[in-house]
């Protein structure tokens, strides 16, 4: 299907502002990750206080299960000797974040809950913090069997999870962006915080300084999977639209804490993946580029390959 085509076919409008200035972007572009062969069409909204880019024709629910029969949370991630020595700094990072996040709680008393969990890794990382109780949800029931293989405890069912609240905190950890309607889902785990209980998303950041640099090469964008793709500006949009009351306190921010591995997995073709010179350039790059990004973001504080939103339930709902 031709470009042209998707340009003069977008009716809609924006589903988290209602505008409907729109710009037509990454059309059928490749699964780069997993090779699913069905492209979606995408827009990114032209507001200035919004920018969300998203899936116009989102698919019916068992298709876009179907994204997943081959999926990274099948299996334990294992990285190589040079990858845990290279992510070493970015997870150090997130800990420190996450730190940041649970500083003046008793961690060890906390009830937490990592929707999408996936195959268990940010719940292992929430176990490594000392965090008392960690229960994750994921549709995937072999994601779920992956995460229970490693001891975890992870439902499939969404009422087991329910009946394990309510929670001190909820995570949605790269979860917001599969989300074929994050408004309703969002506002529904609310329910299950307990008041002074923190809602904590971090989402890969539409606007930030390797999705400028890659375009649709980047990483982040994970189509045909990533359904909804914010910035600062869009995931303020989003909790507006969740409506939560004046019981909730939100402070946004953007964080490099991901991008050695946004980096490396934003080369594509086999040059960079397989050759010797490909992985030693791009090695090479990224030493060169990291710095660049962290000073750019620290001036304008936008450009980090995710978005962080924390959320504090003030009274009930």
């Amino acid at each position: 299907m031709a470009d042209s085509n998707h340009k003069s076919s977008i009716q809609t409008i924006c589903p988290l502002c209602g505008c409907s200035n729109l710009k037509p972007v990454l059309y059928q572009r490749p699964d780069y990750e997993f090779s699913v062969a069905l492209g979606l069409s995408y827009a990114a909204c032209q507001d200035s206080v919004c920018g969300l880019v998203f899936a116009v024709d989102i698919p019916p629910v068992e298709v876009v299960q179907s994204f997943y029969t081959k999926y990274s949370t099948h299996n334990q991630y294992r990285p190589s000797r040079i990858a845990s020595i290279i992510e070493f700094f970015g997870v150090k990072k997130r800990e420190s974040y996450l730190k940041s996040i649970f500083l003046g709680a008793n961690i060890t008393r906390l009830n937490t809950l990592d929707y999408g969990c996936g195959s268990g890794d940010f719940m292992r990382q929430l176990r490594r913090l000392g965090v008392g109780g960690v229960v994750g949800y994921d549709f995937d029931p072999e994601a779920c069997a992956c995460a229970q293989e490693q001891g975890l405890t992870a439902f499939f069912s969404e009422n087991e999870f329910r009946a394990a609240g309510p929670y001190d905190y909820i995570f949605f950890n790269h979860v917001v962006e599969h989300l074929a309607d994050p408004i309703a889902v969002l506002a529904a785990q609310t329910l299950l915080l307990k008041t002074g209980g923190r809602l904590v998303i971090r989402t890969p950041n539409s606007a930030s300084f390797l999705a400028r640099l890659f375009g649709s090469r980047w990483r982040g964008w994970e189509t045909p999977r990533h359904l909804h793709i914010f910035n600062t500006q869009s995931i303020q949009r989003l909790m507006a639209r969740v409506d939560l009351p004046q019981s909730t306190f939100m402070r946004v921010a953007t964080s490099n804490a991901m991008f050695i591995g946004m980096f490396h997995e934003s080369f594509h073709a086999a040059f960079w993946r397989s050759s010797t010179a490909g992985k030693l350039l791009r090695h090479v790059a990224c030493i060169a580029v990291l710095p660049i990004a962290y000073v750019a973001n620290a001036l304008w504080k936008n450009l980090g390959e995710e978005v962080t939103v924390v959320i504090e339930k003030r009274s009930e709902i």
